[in-house]
């Protein structure tokens, strides 16, 4: 349990791409009315929804927290790891967000350095600190990069799918039902939600 718990998988938030877009008139009462900033929750509400339907197991990366707190490092078997507080996760994701942190792209460069797992989802963010910079575009070009489709998307992380999952009948995932999964001193906690109204 322990190995299948420490493949886990960030996945940066874009919260800063959306304050990057604050502006007079950016939303009405709790919706987006800017356009840019209805992508970035479209493609965040998309994500989610691919990564959870093939019980994938993930956390969001806050960019702040992985500045005061995150590190590379090496697990226990000496594979590179991305430390945040006491997790440990194999793969980094990048997608959706129009800017990035220099500390964070930093932090990517390192761990890709040290033969971590970096996966950039759709276009790579056009900004750092909120400026417009190419300087994202090489570190791109030595993780992988996939198309922001959900097919894809699955496919890349079928190995991070959990210790547990659903099946119908017949053998088969069943996707509208979501999953989490989190190892306990004396055992594993699974939360599984049906998405699925039908």
């Amino acid at each position: 349990l322990r190995d299948v718990y420490k493949r886990q998988v960030l996945v940066l938030s874009a919260i800063e791409s959306v304050w990057g877009r604050i502006h007079p008139g950016w939303a009405h009462l709790l919706s987006a009315t800017d356009a840019v900033v209805r992508q970035v929750e479209e493609r965040f509400e998309a994500l989610f929804a691919w990564l959870s339907e093939a019980h994938v197991d993930f956390d969001y990366g806050d960019e702040d927290l992985l500045k005061r707190h995150g590190a590379v490092g090496l697990d226990a078997g000496t594979a590179p790891v991305v430390r945040l507080g006491a997790m440990e996760y194999r793969t980094v994701v990048v997608s959706g967000m129009l800017t990035l942190r220099s500390t964070t792209l930093t932090l990517l460069n390192n761990f890709l350095d040290a033969g971590g797992r970096v996966v950039f989802i759709g276009d790579p963010p056009s900004h750092v600190d909120a400026v417009s910079s190419e300087c994202v575009s090489p570190c791109a070009a030595r993780a992988e990069c996939i198309a922001f489709e959900r097919d894809p998307v699955v496919t890349a992380f079928e190995t991070h799918t959990l210790v547990a999952s659903v099946h119908d009948p017949l053998g088969n995932p069943i996707q509208g039902v979501f999953s989490q999964c989190r190892k306990l001193d004396d055992g594993l906690l699974v939360a599984l939600m049906n998405t699925d109204l039908t």
